[in-house]
């Protein structure tokens, strides 16, 4: 198998703990490479502000969790921007960065892991939420939400019980409005609000993670997404579509056909969608085909 070398030399001083005499760290990543024609030759690149290994990982043509795998890193996230990265690999090798990294778009996850992600979006009532919960609870899976600030308002409680039961928050936006039609500034206060909001209830933030309400995303949208401390646009691989009226049959003939090692399934809380009836079904049938479950973070390896 063709590989391609990582070397990262030279963590800023800030990852070490503050006031310590620890050297930088070195790691040394092997990860697999694109099966391209030529001799591998080296080059560099400089990590960027709101880079992360998921995403450097997609530019070279490999996954995260390999990264994690082949190195037996303990800290997905040890990097920095001003990091030079040596890259041996075969083929050209992508455009650099002319500023800081937009938001990754992920549409999937690790695909080397027989895992899937189950994530809710929660924006309209609080329908099966709390059927929802037992049932991730009673099958110890931590799934992840995608908040909106109007449904965490009026499901304060409901909200903490999602935190207090260990599961992932994403942010949603505060109305759930189309982010490719409105300003960078409205862009800013919809994440803002959202995310002070669930503070001030759950007691965490929802960084590095959001969701654009409707799946609706452009170049500026990550951008400006990246500028608030988002690096990770989420989407989907799988949307069950009950919330499209499809019924528990459909939908479990629908997800069921459609598993994939690292998939990323879309369901909705709300009362119109009849996710919450069929996950109990859904979850004894994915694991028939032999995937566990979790969240996002986890299938990204993060």
């Amino acid at each position: 198998m063709l590989l391609a070398v990582f070397a990262v030399f030279g963590l800023p001083a800030g990852n070490a703990a503050k006031g310590s005499d620890a050297p930088a760290l070195v790691h040394r990543l092997v990860l697999p490479a694109l099966a391209m024609d030529g001799v591998p030759v080296p080059a560099t690149y400089v990590v960027q502000p709101g880079d992360n290994l998921y995403a450097i990982a997609l530019r070279y043509g490999t996954t995260s969790g390999a990264l994690v795998a082949l190195n037996h890193l303990s800290n997905p996230n040890a990097i920095a921007p001003g990091q030079t990265i040596v890259v041996y690999r075969q083929g050209p090798l992508p455009a650099p960065l002319s500023g800081p990294a937009p938001a990754t778009m992920v549409f999937h996850g690790d695909s080397s892991r027989q895992m899937i992600a189950f994530s809710f979006d929660a924006g309209s009532d609080a329908g099966y939420t709390s059927m929802i919960l037992d049932t991730l609870a009673a099958n110890h899976i931590r799934a992840s939400f995608g908040i909106t600030g109007l449904w965490a308002t009026a499901n304060p409680a409901l909200l903490q019980r999602i935190v207090g039961d260990g599961h992932q928050l994403i942010n949603h936006s505060y109305d759930h409005p189309d982010f490719t039609t409105i300003s960078s500034a409205a862009r800013q206060d919809e994440v803002d609000s959202t995310d002070s909001v669930i503070q001030s209830i759950a007691g965490i933030g929802t960084k590095p993670f959001f969701r654009s309400p409707y799946g609706a995303y452009n170049a500026s949208v990550n951008s400006d997404l990246a500028g608030f401390g988002y690096n990770f646009n989420i989407w989907w691989t799988v949307d069950s579509l009950g919330w499209n009226g499809l019924s528990i049959s459909q939908i479990l003939d629908r997800c069921l056909s459609l598993s994939s090692p690292g998939a990323i399934y879309l369901f909705h809380v709300g009362s119109q969608s009849q996710d919450g009836p069929a996950l109990q079904m859904l979850i004894d049938g994915l694991r028939a085909q032999g995937y566990s479950i979790g969240s996002i973070a986890d299938v990204m390896g993060w």
